[in-house]
């Protein structure tokens, strides 16, 4: 027979699949609002993950009745995306409102995504923080990371699962880093100088952060400040 403990976890996980379908629904159901699909994103990785959780539970549950258990190889995969939804994909959601109703930059995927136009010292801070949190948040898994013994799949798709995520938040960096440019008046091929090592990045940590740009419509755009 299963514990109390596990009974009370089984109900715990079990609600919770019902409550990310109903803040999904009324998400979908809403007028379209800006930077929807971020936050759509990020209750579906919550969805998931409650999903798992509850099949866990309810494993652990009927192997406490019937006497069969149950491996945990993708435990982890849940742990991490639901943190890299938290720090990262509902951020945006928040950006993508502050970007719209405050400032001259498109919607967001324009802004994490294009070369063209330009961006303030603000939200150069901003989206270089939010991409250096899912760093170090990629770092901290990577290192910690243990791969099902005789798994080959699993540590494959990990790799590429890494790699992937970490070449997403370069090319981001990447691409704020020449839309900054822009707001300087200077060419994005300027971003060249930032693979100098040491001086490279710490010139662009003074100028790209520091530095503020033309007031007014400038070569490669309008101010990115909205009057």
């Amino acid at each position: 027979m299963p514990d109390t403990d596990t009974l009370i976890r089984f109900l715990r996980d079990a609600y919770q699949p019902a409550v990310y379908i109903v803040f999904l629904v009324i998400a979908l159901k809403m007028k379209p609002f800006v930077a929807r699909s971020w936050l759509v994103a990020t209750i579906v990785i919550w969805l998931l993950a409650s999903l798992y959780y509850a099949l866990l539970s309810s494993v652990d549950l009927l192997g406490g009745v019937f006497g069969f258990s149950w491996r945990y190889d993708y435990y982890q995969w849940l742990n991490m995306l639901t943190e890299l939804a938290t720090q990262v994909l509902l951020i945006l959601f928040l950006v993508g409102l502050w970007t719209h109703y405050r400032l001259n930059v498109g919607n967001v995927k324009q802004l994490l995504f294009s070369w063209q136009g330009r961006i303030s010292r603000s939200v150069y801070w901003l989206l270089g923080g939010i991409t250096l949190n899912g760093f170090i948040v990629l770092l901290r898994y990577a290192m910690a990371w243990r791969v099902p013994e005789n798994n080959m799949a699993y540590e494959i798709f990990s790799g590429v699962f890494f790699m992937a995520v970490a070449a997403i938040l370069a090319w981001i960096n990447i691409m704020i880093s020449i839309k900054r440019f822009h707001d300087c008046n200077k060419t994005g091929w300027c971003v060249l100088a930032l693979m100098i090592p040491i001086i490279g990045p710490l010139f662009g940590l003074i100028y790209l952060g520091f530095f503020k740009g033309t007031s007014g419509k400038n070569d490669f755009g309008e101010d990115p400040i909205l009057s």
